[in-house]
């Protein structure tokens, strides 16, 4: 990749910047697979509580969802904006780090946008090009209707080219870190990428 190029995915915003956690953030395993699933493990999607719970992700990876601190929102995106921001939400309701198996009550509830934005962070302060994407998904709808979803795609240098990954918390991580580098070949995610090329070729100059 052109280097310029390669800089400008290092780059952070005021919502990748990592600012005070940037030792604790190069503390974090330096493989690729074990951050996205160390980021799965700190959040929850709201959408979980909203649904009829699974007793399979139940036992798995969340805990009771009926656990769930009744003074809290079910939705903390507005909460939780900026990466330091999630890293402190995180840190507040477990001090002992980015811990594998949390249960509900010690994870942040945010979307896939905050997800892909803490992983961009991540990434960069560890001098991995990374930018967040955003388009459309079929969440296994069967085409009936698309939902908006943020994922990454970060630069691989041995394969010398842009891999996609999805560290969203709404359901189990095993299908999705069990490929090398975690890249995504799924249709769906596919048409995801599809509809970003689309918008930025029309709108993005």
């Amino acid at each position: 990749m052109n280097k310029k190029i390669y800089q400008r995915y290092l780059e952070t915003s005021v919502y990748t910047y990592v600012g005070m956690y940037k030792e604790f953030v190069l503390s974090l395993p330096d493989d690729i697979p074990s951050i996205g699933m160390l980021v799965c493990d700190q959040i929850t999607h709201p959408s979980m509580y909203f649904t009829e719970p699974s007793p399979y992700l139940e036992d798995t990876y969340f805990g009771k969802f009926a656990s769930y601190p009744k003074h809290r929102f079910k939705n903390e995106d507005e909460l939780y904006i900026t990466a330091v921001a999630m890293i402190a939400g995180i840190l507040r309701l477990d001090e002992t780090g980015f811990t594998k198996g949390r249960d509900v009550t010690k994870r942040i509830t945010v979307s896939c946008r905050q997800a892909s934005v803490l992983f961009s962070a991540i990434l960069k302060a560890k001098g991995i090009p990374c930018r967040s994407r955003a388009g459309f998904m079929d969440f296994g709808d069967a085409g009936e209707s698309y939902m908006e979803h943020w994922v990454n795609e970060y630069w691989d240098f041995n394969k010398n080219r842009w891999v996609l990954a999805d560290v969203d918390g709404y359901y189990e991580y095993e299908q999705r870190f069990g490929y090398s580098q975690f890249e995504f070949t799924a249709p769906e995610v596919c048409n995801c990428l599809r509809s970003m090329a689309w918008y930025e070729k029309k709108y993005v100059k």
